[in-house]
């Protein structure tokens, strides 16, 4: 064969394919691809056979670089267009990810060819340091491709490129890298101090960063001072003045019912208002504050994965890389100081918001207490007895493990194999055993060895009073003014130790309307789902259970909080209760009832069975429950 023939006809096709982009290749329909596939393998191998003696061994190592260059940009397009015939495979396989991922990054500079954009022009975008070219110099440069004979060394060196597709890399884009160096030059040549601020981007983002955090220390001195100070201090003021009016609620509550007591809740009233319009104020002081400060985190986050994007791209330039990642870490220090602060103001703004809720609710008690709004009528033993039922039941369940339990703050499972001695932890409102105590269980799971860290606690909490206990009987619901007193208790411990508290709270005396409409509104649902909070209501006498209903928490304790008497057993009782009418009725006309131990005997049905029926039969206005010499009875409708 001719050196003509080598030279010339032989690499036509290598010469046009590899001159050729990526994008156009791809645009040709998949035989035409086929074919120039075909026709570059048959002509290599051609041109191995028979050229070799031909040319020297430069010349020949030129060609044979073409014929590896074309193939290779030939396997990136069938790979991006997938094409698997059994020759477009072994084209494929024929190059490594790396040299496919090497050709594929040179190929998005092709604005920076000098017949694209010659060295003149490439110097006054430069010098512009603006647009889409110049862009692609100043990642050039940071990528040190303008030492492309060196960084092409480098990977042939390491072995990640080899030398026949390190030669066709660099005749074919070589010549783009040093279109920058001349355009450099040029401009060098006539601005000579551009050659001191050229292409220091990194130093720009890194004074950009900085700018960033003194505007951030800012805005955080503006927020503490539009607050009004210290923030602990603000909220702890504010929350003494809510501490105040309800020890007033309190004081006219243990008056009792009097003519005064009317003139006494108008003024409660009045300082409910003045405490709210307070609130409003410092509400939106809070709630600036909040904005501000997630503006802030937001810049700063971005600021810092622009930096550490960058600093991916200095990986040649260990000062850079340095500088940049050591302002990145900086940034994400102030973001989780920032964070803290945030967290702060949120809290205040849920405190505030609690107290506002239950300062009106306590005062709404007090007026239903005065208006002789009749609630439901417990006795010391009654309520005792119920507590050991539920308080047993609770650690049962508890106790099934393994036990599968969900934490929102991780948004997952824990899985309970055994609890230790030291997860479980019982306390109680009074140590008066004559009473309901007030019990509180709780089951608590930590992570870690050494230093142990609670990340969840399920609580069950019977709450009492047990002062009324002591003096009789309780008949007044747990209010929402109180619900709101027992949640900030456990929210605070759970927010200031980041661990989720799940508590299932039971009444004897059953709930405000209010108490059961709260846990399952959107208040309730704007501050605690999903944060470090559930909370359930549990009813023991009547079965009533109220909670969030997307609360994933909550629907794990099913078992726990099903009615202690089946709905079944209790209908079956008021039937035979109400059969029982014409004999109270007969025994004493003017005032037929029952004591609630006659009716055990009458019905042959459990105490709570037979308590559960009369306040079935109360509730749907068939006869009432009272208390006569002590003892607890069900009085039918009179006739008298």
């Amino acid at each position: 064969m001719s050196y003509k023939e080598c030279t010339e006809d032989m690499i036509v096709d290598a010469r046009r394919v590899f001159q050729e982009d990526i994008l156009s290749l791809k645009t040709l329909p998949p035989f035409m691809i086929m074919e120039d596939v075909k026709s570059l393998i048959e002509k290599m191998m051609v041109f191995r056979r028979q050229c070799f003696n031909v040319l020297s061994r430069d010349e020949y190592n030129y060609f044979w670089s073409l014929f590896n260059g074309a193939l290779l940009k030939m396997a990136v397009v069938l790979d991006e267009l997938d094409i698997k015939d059994e020759q477009g495979l072994m084209i494929r396989k024929m190059f490594t990810d790396t040299e496919k991922k090497v050709i594929r990054e040179f190929e998005k500079y092709s604005k920076l060819e000098p017949d694209v954009t010659p060295p003149d022009r490439l110097a006054e975008i430069i010098v512009a340091r603006k647009g889409e070219i110049y862009e692609l110099v100043a990642e050039a440069v940071r990528k040190q491709y303008i030492d492309f004979a060196g960084l092409i060394k480098t990977w042939t060196t390491k072995g990640e490129v080899r030398d026949t597709i390190s030669r066709a890399l660099q005749i074919r884009y070589e010549k783009r890298f040093k279109n920058i160096v001349n355009a450099i030059k040029r401009l060098v040549d006539q601005q000579p101090a551009w050659l001191l601020r050229l292409f220091s981007e990194y130093e720009d983002a890194l004074i950009d960063a900085l700018k960033l955090r003194e505007k951030a220390e800012a805005t955080r001195s503006e927020v503490r001072a539009k607050v009004g100070g210290r923030l602990e201090d603000v909220v702890n003021r504010y929350l003494e003045e809510h501490n105040r009016v309800e020890e007033m609620i309190k004081e006219v509550e243990e008056k009792g019912i009097s003519p005064e007591i009317l003139k006494e809740i108008e003024k409660l009233k009045q300082e409910k208002e003045y405490l709210l319009t307070k609130s409003k104020e410092l509400e939106e002081r809070l709630n600036e504050a909040q904005a501000r400060l997630e503006e802030a985190i937001k810049a700063l986050r971005e600021k810092e994965e622009e930096l550490k994007k960058m600093s991916t791209e200095y990986e040649d330039n260990k000062a850079a890389k340095e500088a940049l990642e050591a302002e990145a870490e900086r940034l994400r220090r102030m973001v989780d100081e920032l964070k803290k602060e945030l967290d702060g103001y949120k809290d205040a703004s849920t405190k505030i918001l609690l107290k506002n809720v239950s300062v009106g609710s306590k005062l709404e008690d007090l007026e239903a207490t005065v208006k002789g709004v009749e609630g439901r009528l417990i006795g010391p033993g009654e309520a005792r007895a119920l507590e050991l039922m539920f308080i047993e039941r609770f650690s049962f369940n508890m106790n099934k493990v393994p036990l599968k339990l969900y934490n929102p703050l991780e948004k997952k499972e824990i899985l309970v194999k055994k609890w230790k001695p030291s997860d479980r932890v019982i306390s109680y409102l009074t140590e008066d055993k004559g009473v309901p105590r007030g019990t509180s269980i709780s089951y608590n799971v930590y992570t870690g060895i050494l230093k142990r860290k609670k990340i969840l606690s399920v609580e069950a909490f019977y709450f009492v009073r047990p002062e009324a206990y002591s003096k009789g009987f309780d008949s007044k619901p747990l209010g929402l003014g109180e619900l709101m007193d027992i949640i900030s208790e456990r929210l605070d411990k759970a927010r200031a130790e980041n661990y989720y508290h799940v508590l299932l709270l039971a009444s004897p005396t059953g709930f405000t309307d209010k108490a059961k409409e709260y846990v399952s509104g959107s208040e309730y649902h704007k501050l605690f789902l999903s944060t470090n909070l559930a909370v359930a209501l549990f009813d023991p006498i009547d079965g009533g259970v109220y909670y969030h209903p997307l609360d994933p928490s909550i629907k794990r304790f099913e078992k726990v909080l099903t009615p202690l008497v089946s709905f079944e057993e209790t209908k079956i009782v008021a039937d035979k209760i109400m059969e029982l009418e014409v004999d109270a009725l007969a025994r004493s006309p003017n005032f037929p009832y029952f004591t609630i131990d006659e009716l055990m005997g009458k019905t042959g049905a459990r105490r709570e069975v037979v308590r559960a029926a009369m306040e079935k039969l109360a509730k749907e206005g068939k006869g009432k429950v009272q208390v006569v010499d002590k003892k607890l009875v069900f009085v039918y409708p009179s006739e008298g």
